[in-house]
């Protein structure tokens, strides 16, 4: 038998489909070879922009519906809710297997319901349909645009950047991710894109040999639901990143279809539900869009096209904002602010180096069973207590348990390899403290990984409560030779905006100035920028230095520190 190419994007989710549906051709067809090409979308390639800016509809299948026209892949296979319902000429869907679950998923660190979300709570999504629906449903959240493959957008939500995050949830299941905090919305009640959590299988209309292999992965309910779901959104002209769904059950032996319509703002929100006959799924979905159209869908539809699907978020376009984070830090911060529509110049003024005299980080590495909490303060902890745990050729047994001030040093302990046991809720080692002293048994052994300055917080509180506390520095901080271009950026003028993470950055950045007029210069510049901090003890540093904070961050976050930057900016 003549092997098969299936073309497919890179994403993570993309590659478990098309592996699942190699997996599926090969024991229907036992002996056939399956190869999987990756193939780069704009979706993919393009992270910053929203989906509309970047192309629109089809934005994450061009690429490979070109390669299979010229005949560089024999097959594709797409998320069928990515696909748009008019396809080339030359190609057609050769089989849809069976769906998978096709509610949509919303996700909190408290694993909220709709309805328990906090008034104004931040609710990440890159869907217009999804934000439709939940202004509609709570017209007092605020919903943010997200984009990101599923570990990027997860991980901004654990990082504080939003309070809540909707995605499918037949992606979350397929990756297999484990959390808590997931809840499904009912279909009747929020309804799904169309074809979400359906495959579709594209092929070309000429290869008979290939529609005869994908014709034995066809599942014939699925492909009646989701037939009827397609016809209704090109009938309705919507393309698949309207505020426009629809979801098919089968009930009885009768197909029913459910169709929504809204704004982009959810003031408006139009619904209505057909039966008929499955092999009628096509008629069926035009009836509906008909039905709709007759109903003013059409003006609503057209008014999301004239906004250009914009969504809200844009609050700090034309701002040039300055970060003096060390290198390998804050990239979600710069990240979320550029989303915003700033221009962000990341500059370190500190460097994090391991500590002078390593002796003790090397004991306590080595004596690393006898602890029963190893408590982190901030990701360069992790990041030079792991390079030396390897470098002793040692690993943290499983009955350590490893606690972290916030995400962010979560996070990066997971990146090691390692399983977190406890996260601050507030991201500050006061927080932190309250949820160990609740924890820790009078007889356990507790190890502190800090940098060279700070962690007194933590060590004083958990003296009376803990056995033993052991305090090892693991890091330190010293120049960077990039503060030089930050005093630079400064004092060159037109810097709206700087965010100093730690007092160590501040004083970085004051002591890269040659002679008293560069430093009055340099003091002039960071009296008329807006100044974020980090945390209440950079505060505390920037007031004593004579640089009072327009705005602290309420939590060492993206999200946070977004925030921060629009009041002081305002």
């Amino acid at each position: 038998m003549k092997p098969l190419i299936l073309g497919t994007r890179g994403s993570a989710l993309a590659r478990w489909q098309a592996e699942h549906v190699a997996a599926s051709l090969r024991e229907a067809h036992p002996g056939l070879e399956v190869e999987i090409r990756i193939i780069k979308t704009t979706g993919d390639v393009d992270q910053r922009n929203s989906i509309e800016d970047v192309g629109g509809r089809g934005v994450f299948v061009r690429e490979i519906e070109q390669a299979l026209l010229e005949g560089r892949i024999d097959l594709a296979v797409h998320s069928l809710k990515d696909l748009p319902t008019t396809q080339p000429d030359g190609l057609r869907l050769g089989a849809i297997p069976e769906r998978h679950d096709a509610r949509d998923l919303l996700i909190s660190p408290g694993g909220a319901h709709l309805e328990g979300l906090a008034e104004g709570a931040r609710v990440a999504t890159g869907s217009l349909r999804r934000r439709c629906q939940l202004l509609h449903i709570r017209p007092d959240l605020d919903v943010v645009p997200v984009r990101g493959n599923v570990d990027t957008r997860l991980r901004k939500l654990w990082e504080g950047q939003f309070d809540a995050l909707m995605l499918a949830l037949a992606g979350i299941e397929r990756l297999e991710l484990q959390f808590e905090g997931g809840v499904p919305l009912d279909v009747e009640r929020f309804v799904p894109a169309v074809g979400q959590g359906a495959l579709g299988i594209e092929i070309r209309d000429d290869d008979r040999e290939t529609a005869e292999r994908v014709a034995a992965l066809g599942h014939a309910d699925s492909t009646w639901r989701v037939t009827a779901e397609r016809a209704y959104l090109r009938r309705l002209e919507g393309g698949c990143l309207a505020p426009a769904a629809a979801h098919g059950v089968m009930l009885g032996g009768e197909l029913q279809l459910t169709g929504v319509v809204g704004d982009a703002d959810g003031g408006k929100l139009l619904r209505e539900t057909m039966r008929g006959a499955p092999e009628e799924a096509e008629a069926l979905g035009v009836r509906l869009a008909d039905a709709m159209l007759a109903r003013g869908a059409g003006e609503l539809l057209q008014s999301a096209r004239r906004s250009g699907g914009s969504e809200a978020g844009r609050e700090l376009v034309g701002k040039k904002l300055l970060l003096t984070r060390p290198v390998g830090r804050g990239g979600d911060t710069r990240a979320r602010l550029e989303e915003l529509g700033a221009e962000v110049l990341s500059i370190p003024t500190i460097a994090l180096a391991p500590p002078e005299d390593i002796s003790p980080l090397r004991a306590a590495v080595r004596d690393i069973g006898s602890y029963a909490w190893v408590v982190f303060t901030s990701p360069g902890g992790v990041h030079f207590f792991f390079e030396r745990l390897h470098a002793e050729n040692r690993q943290i047994p499983r009955p350590v348990r490893l606690a972290a001030v916030g995400p962010g040093t979560a996070r990066q302990i997971v990146a090691a390899g390692a399983h977190v046991s406890l996260i601050a809720d507030d991201a500050r080692a006061e927080g932190l403290l309250a949820d160990l002293q609740a924890r820790i048994e009078p007889s356990d052994r507790v190890l502190i990984v800090r940098p060279e300055v700070g962690g007194d917080v933590l060590e004083g509180g958990l003296c009376g409560v803990a056995g033993q506390v052991d305090s090892v520095v693991c890091y330190r901080t010293v120049a960077a030779p990039q503060a030089a271009a930050a005093a630079g950026e400064l004092m060159a003028g037109g810097v709206h905006g700087v965010l100093f993470a730690s007092p160590s950055s501040l004083y970085g950045l004051l002591g890269a100035t040659e002679g008293p007029e560069q430093a009055e210069e340099l003091r002039e510049a960071l009296e008329t920028a807006a100044r974020v901090a980090i945390g209440p003890v950079t505060a505390a540093a920037m007031l004593e230095a004579g640089f009072p904070a327009r705005e602290t961050a309420t939590a060492p976050t993206a999200g946070a520190v977004a925030e921060a930057f629009r009041k002081a900016l305002a």
